[in-house]
């Protein structure tokens, strides 16, 4: 095999190898694909303070949240929330 083929061989085999990596990271995207899609908020809260905290929102108490522990608060409606421990 002449040596400019294999030059070529391994070109196309690098490009298809770049080819792959990039299908599969398009591929594996969490995005979602149209704006029309039912999506829905939340607040993920990790308590690591050393006590338990509790967890208001909109000056109404939502949780209590022991130490070295996590929540994840469902949001159902958008919009500003303010968020005290």
């Amino acid at each position: 095999m002449s040596r400019l083929k294999k030059q070529k061989i391994i070109r196309t085999a690098g490009t298809a190898t770049l080819l792959g990596i990039l299908l599969m990271a398009l591929m594996s995207c969490k995005s979602p694909s149209s704006p029309e899609e039912d999506l829905k908020a939340y607040i993920h809260v990790n308590n690591t303070c050393g006590a338990a905290v509790d967890i208001f929102m909109n000056d109404a108490f939502n949780t209590l949240l022991e130490n070295d522990s996590s929540t994840t608060i469902e949001v159902v409606t958008e919009g500003i929330y303010w968020i005290k421990m």
